[in-house]
C-alpha cells in the first residue's frame, strides 16, 4: 500500500512538472514552423545597462533551422549623442562564461554587418540596432543547460562589450516583466529541442 501511495504521489508530481513545462513552452514561446523546419523562442532581456548617457540593451533568442541551434542576438543603443557604428564579421564570437567555470562560444558566419542608425524625433535620441545569429556548437548544448551564465562577451569588430549577468532583469521597457537572464539557455534549449521533436514525429507520421 505504501509502494502504491509513493508511485501515486511521484507519478503526480511528474506530471505536474511535465504539465508546467509544456504550459511554459506553450505560452511564453513563439513557435514558427515552416517547410525548413524553423523553430524560435521569444526574444528575451540579457542586460541592460546606462552609463555617460548611452543605453545600451541586449537581447537573445533562440533559433533551430534544418535542426542546427542558433543564438539569435540583438544589440540596442539609444542616445542623444551621435555613437561609433558597432559591426560584426567571421571573427566575430558570442562568450558565454558559466557559473561552473566552462566557457561556451558562439560563432558569427554571416557576412560583415553593422548597426543600423535611425533617429527618435519624439526623444532626440540616436537609435541603433545590430541583429544577428551566431551558430551554437550542438555539442555544447548540454553544457549550456549545465549551469546558469554569469557573464557574457560580445566581440565586435572594432570593440568588445562585456556584462555580468544577474539572476533577474527588469525588462520595464518593452514587456514590463522580469526575466531570469541567467537561466536563459537552461530554461530554452529544452523547448526548442522539444518542438524539433515533434517535428521529426509529424514527419515520420507523414512518411
Amino acid at each position: 500500500m505504501k509502494i502504491f501511495l509513493s508511485l501515486l504521489l511521484f507519478g503526480g508530481i511528474f506530471t505536474m512538472n511535465l504539465s508546467a513545462q509544456e504550459k511554459k513552452c506553450n505560452i511564453d514561446y513563439e513557435i514558427k514552423n515552416d517547410s525548413i523546419c524553423f523553430v524560435k523562442t521569444k526574444d528575451q532581456l540579457i542586460y541592460k545597462k546606462d552609463s555617460n548617457s548611452i543605453s545600451s540593451s541586449v537581447f537573445f533568442s533562440l533559433i533551430s533551422k534544418d535542426e542546427n541551434p542558433f543564438l539569435h542576438f540583438q544589440f540596442f543603443q539609444k542616445s542623444q549623442n551621435i555613437l561609433p557604428i558597432n559591426c560584426i564579421n567571421h571573427k566575430s564570437i558570442i562568450a558565454l562564461k558559466l557559473q561552473n567555470g566552462r566557457i561556451i562560444n558562439t560563432y558569427y558566419i554571416g557576412e560583415e554587418k553593422c548597426s543600423k542608425h535611425t533617429a527618435d524625433s519624439e526623444t532626440q535620441s540616436n537609435i541603433y540596432i545590430l541583429a544577428a545569429n551566431f551558430i551554437i556548437q550542438k555539442e555544447d548544448l548540454s553544457y549550456l543547460q549545465e549551469s546558469p551564465v554569469t557573464t557574457v562577451q560580445i566581440r565586435f569588430t572594432n570593440t568588445t562589450e562585456q556584462e555580468q549577468i544577474t539572476q533577474k532583469e527588469s525588462d520595464s521597457d518593452t514587456t514590463d516583466k522580469e526575466t531570469l537572464p541567467a537561466y536563459f539557455f537552461i530554461d530554452h534549449i529544452p523547448c526548442i529541442e522539444k518542438e524539433i521533436q515533434q517535428e521529426k514525429n509529424t514527419e515520420a507520421e507523414e512518411i
